[in-house]
């Protein structure tokens, strides 16, 4: 849970700034992608489909690279 609530909060603040999710899937990646109970205790908290990137690991080094602003 300790994951899950300030997920819910991110997401509750994203929805409040560009409207709510529906139907779109929210993709996840990184280390908690790889542990089944993490993501669907995140998914039935913060009442969303997760979709796992298909190279979770390279999804969050590009992430950090574009944020970072190297990419």
């Amino acid at each position: 849970d300790g994951l899950a609530h300030p997920v819910r909060e991110l997401l509750a603040c994203f929805e409040a700034d560009f409207g709510a999710f529906g139907r779109t899937p929210v993709k996840i990646c990184g280390g908690v992608a790889r542990c089944e109970y993490l993501v669907q205790r995140i998914a039935d908290m913060c009442v969303v489909h997760l979709e796992r990137a298909p190279q979770p690991e390279r999804v969050t080094a590009k992430g950090a690279a574009l944020l970072a602003g190297l990419h």
